[in-house]
C-alpha cells in the first residue's frame, strides 16, 4: 500500500481522528452510489443521469419540482493537509460543460455533498450520513459563477459541526452561513421547508434586477434570460406539467410560461410606475405554464379563463375543440388567489375585443 506523508482527519466512530490515508470515499468518480442515498431518503424512486456518462450530474424529480444535483464526497482541498484543520470543501464545479449550461438557463442547481462517517475499522457508516448543500442563491451570485474560476471561496465546513448535526439528527449553517448541514432524518424537511424558498428567493432576487428596456425586444440576450428565470418561477410553484387541467403533457422540456398580462401591455401600462412594472412582470400569479398548444391559444387570446377558472373558447375555435382537447364552459385551470384574477380580467377584455 501507498504510504502518505500527510495526514487526513475524519469522524471515526464519533470522534475526530487523524488517519494516515484518505476516506475510502473520496475519490471516488462515479457518484451514483451516493445519489442512491439521496433516492432513499427522499423516499423517490428514479433519476436521470444527465453528465454524459461521467455520473456526477443527476435530475430528480421531487414533489412536482425537479432538481438537478451535483453530488460527491467533500474533500480536504489542501487546508486539512497544509494546516491540520477539521475542513471540508465543497466546490461549485462550474468547470463542468453540463453544470454551467444549467447554471446559464437559471434551471434549479443544487450542489450536495454527502459526507459518511466511519467506524472502528474504518469502513464508511452510512447509518451516520450527513449532508452539505450549498444555498442556491450563493451558486449563482458566488465568484466561481461571475468569474467562471475554481476558487472554492468560502464554502467549507467543519468536521466538528458535522459531528454536532450527526448526533442531533438535526440541521445548521455553516460559518460564512452558505452551506446547510442536514441530517439524513431531516432531508425530506429541509427539501420541503428550507430548500424550495432559497431557490425561489434567489429567482425573485434575480428577477428584481430586470431593466424594462431590456424586455422590448425578444431577441436579446437578456429578455431571454428573464423568461427563462419566470419559466423557473412557475415551475417552482406549480410544478411539471400543463395547467390544463385536462392536458396530460408533462415534458419539460416542452412547457412555456405564458403571462396572462402580456409584458408589452405591462411596459406600455401608464398607470404603473417602474417598480410597479417590474413586480407586475415578475409575479408568478401573472403566468400559466402550458404546453406549446394550449400557449398559443391562450396567446392569441383564442381562449380565456375566468375568475373561477372556467374555460372560455372563440368561436374561430368552434370546429378545432375536440382537436385541442377543450370544453367550453367548464372549470380548466386553478386560480389559486386574488391576484391572478386581477390579471385575467386583462386577459378577459382583450379576449372580447378579439372576437
Amino acid at each position: 500500500m501507498k504510504a502518505y506523508s500527510y495526514n487526513y482527519k475524519h469522524i471515526v466512530s464519533d470522534k475526530i481522528v487523524e488517519l494516515k490515508k484518505p476516506h475510502k470515499l473520496e475519490n471516488i468518480r462515479d457518484k451514483s452510489i451516493f445519489i442512491d442515498v439521496l433516492l432513499k431518503d427522499l423516499k423517490i424512486l428514479t433519476f436521470k443521469e444527465i453528465s454524459k456518462g461521467k455520473k456526477n450530474l443527476f435530475r430528480i424529480f421531487y414533489e412536482n419540482i425537479y432538481y438537478n444535483i451535483f453530488i460527491e464526497f467533500p474533500d480536504g482541498g489542501g487546508t486539512d493537509i497544509s494546516f491540520n484543520r477539521t475542513t471540508k470543501k465543497i466546490a461549485i464545479p462550474y468547470h463542468i460543460i453540463a453544470f454551467k449550461k444549467l447554471i446559464d438557463n437559471y434551471e434549479p442547481v443544487l450542489v450536495i455533498n454527502v459526507y459518511i462517517p466511519l467506524s472502528e475499522n474504518l469502513e464508511p457508516d452510512y447509518t451516520k450520513r450527513v449532508y452539505l448543500i450549498v444555498d442556491p442563491k450563493e451558486i449563482y451570485k458566488s465568484k466561481v459563477i461571475e468569474k467562471e474560476t475554481y476558487n472554492s471561496s468560502s464554502r467549507w465546513v467543519t468536521l466538528e459541526d458535522i459531528k454536532d448535526v450527526e448526533n442531533n439528527k438535526t440541521y445548521k449553517l455553516n460559518k460564512k452561513k452558505n452551506v446547510y448541514i442536514v441530517h439524513w432524518e431531516k432531508l425530506k424537511w429541509f427539501f420541503n421547508n428550507i430548500l424550495i424558498k432559497e431557490y425561489v428567493a434567489m429567482l425573485n432576487s434575480e428577477l428584481n434586477k430586470m431593466n424594462l428596456s431590456e424586455l422590448l425586444d425578444d431577441d436579446n440576450r437578456k429578455y431571454k434570460k428573464y423568461r427563462r428565470l419566470f419559466r423557473q418561477l412557475l415551475i417552482s410553484n406549480r410544478g411539471t406539467k400543463c395547467e390544463m387541467g385536462n392536458c396530460k403533457i408533462n415534458i419539460l422540456d416542452l412547457l412555456i410560461a405564458s403571462h396572462i398580462k402580456s409584458v408589452n401591455q405591462i411596459i406600455n401600462d401608464s398607470s404603473l410606475d417602474k417598480l410597479a412594472k417590474i413586480l407586475e412582470i415578475s409575479d408568478p400569479n401573472n403566468g400559466l405554464l402550458l404546453c406549446p398548444n394550449h400557449d398559443a391559444l391562450f396567446d392569441k387570446h383564442m381562449i380565456t379563463f375566468n375568475s373561477e377558472g372556467i374555460l372560455n373558447i372563440s368561436k374561430v375555435l368552434t370546429s378545432q375543440i375536440t382537436n385541442f382537447n377543450l370544453i367550453n364552459g367548464t372549470k380548466t385551470i386553478n386560480v389559486p388567489n386574488k391576484k391572478m384574477i386581477k390579471y385575467l380580467k386583462v386577459h378577459n377584455k382583450n379576449f372580447d375585443l378579439f372576437n
